[in-house]
């Protein structure tokens, strides 16, 4: 079993199924994707639903380091509007978001990056956790922590993680494609 069989045309359709799951890049890149997803559409969007996390969460390893700070800031960057709409003047998490990039680059220190991750940590240990609230302290943690932006995408009702997480794919998918 492996990324080999998802290429061959003669593939076992629940055979490439399963491997799609597990290599879905190469699994869209196969001859087999638009037939089989032609023939069965929303079995590709279950498939998605269903590995959505797994998917981010690995093939983000396939990133480089640099590159994926600068997915973290992005991820990060999408979720900060629910912060700054519950804490309009704190800056800690867009700072901090600022300065990943800057690191990411190489135009900031790792000590500049610990002191901004710092103060969004401490921005997010401050939000109070009314229902908006919860998305706001992810928004700060995400700002800070590099596995906050690529674990569950936020604490908010299931809809709102599932659009986050969508989101996070279709954005990681960017970067590996190198399109970013």
């Amino acid at each position: 079993m492996s990324i080999e069989q998802l290429q061959d045309p003669e593939c076992p359709v629940e055979l490439w199924w399963e491997q799609a799951a597990l290599f879905p890049l190469e699994a869209q890149q196969s001859i087999l994707y638009p037939l089989l997803t032609l023939e069965d559409p929303a079995r590709w969007a279950q498939m998605e639903a269903d590995n959505i996390s797994f998917w981010v969460d690995q093939l983000v390893r396939r990133l480089s380091v640099s590159a994926q700070h600068l997915f973290a800031a992005d991820c990060a960057e999408h979720v900060l509007a629910v912060f700054e709409r519950v804490y309009p003047k704190d800056t800690r998490p867009r700072e901090a978001i600022r300065v990943r990039r800057l690191f990411a680059r190489r135009k900031a220190t790792k000590e500049a990056l610990a002191r901004a991750v710092t103060a969004a940590i401490d921005a997010a240990n401050n939000v109070s956790f009314a229902s908006e609230s919860a998305v706001a302290s992810y928004a700060a943690t995400a700002a800070s922590h590099l596995d906050w932006c690529m674990a569950n995408a936020t604490d908010a009702a299931g809809e709102a993680s599932r659009a986050e997480r969508q989101w996070q794919w279709r954005r990681l998918q960017e970067y590996l494609r190198g399109n970013l």
